[in-house]
């Protein structure tokens, strides 16, 4: 009797046992997750139980319309000009321009940040080193046996002056005195018209 009462006991418990090892399913009680997975698709489902709000599309951002490669763009605004000439040579003969281009390369530093105008033959040219496209507008004596030349940097580089003006054509050019290191090793220093345009 003992031993049927004993076995008896024994499925007893071991029916408790297995019965603690089943839950029902997650009845707001949450278990420790015992991996990483489990944390994964516990955090899932909550999410995907969550209710969401209703999405608003009236004050949508209107993204920016792409322009196509293949169009054209928009050319590059008119020169700046300046509200005032500090030195216009437009109207010298060519002796006093000369005189006047020379002066500029004995004292520079005189007409340093000045804006000046001034009138004369174009050129073209390129650098051996940089091989970039250099312009000169430059002016002979009355005697035509000596000249004097001005650099000038355009401010629009998109402009290829050299490629509508003939060598020699007459031109007007405006921009600032700027004296700047032509070659820093030597000391050399040199000037030119900056952000000057053709008029």
């Amino acid at each position: 009797m003992k031993k049927l009462i004993l076995g008896m006991f024994s499925a007893l418990l071991l029916l408790g046992l297995t019965a603690c090892g089943e839950q029902p399913a997650n009845n707001g009680i949450k278990k420790p997750a015992s991996s990483v997975s489990a944390v994964l698709e516990e955090q899932t489902a909550e999410t995907d139980s969550t209710p969401k709000a209703p999405v608003d599309t009236s004050q949508e951002v209107a993204k920016p319309q792409e322009i196509p490669r293949d169009q054209p763009q928009s050319k590059p605004d008119k020169p700046v000009r300046f509200d005032q000439i500090d030195l216009d040579l437009s109207g010298y003969s060519s002796t006093m321009l000369f005189a006047e281009m020379y002066n500029m390369t004995l004292m520079p530093e005189d007409y340093d940040g000045k804006i000046i105008k001034i009138k004369g033959q174009f050129s073209s040219y390129q650098n051996p080193k940089t091989k970039k496209v250099g312009y000169i507008v430059y002016s002979m004596d009355t005697t035509a046996c000596c000249g004097q030349a001005m650099d000038f940097i355009l401010q629009d580089p998109s402009q290829h002056p050299e490629n509508e003006l003939q060598s020699d054509s007459e031109i007007t050019v405006i921009g600032q005195f700027e004296i700047y290191e032509e070659n820093a090793d030597y000391g050399v220093f040199s000037f030119r018209l900056a952000n000057a345009y053709l008029e």
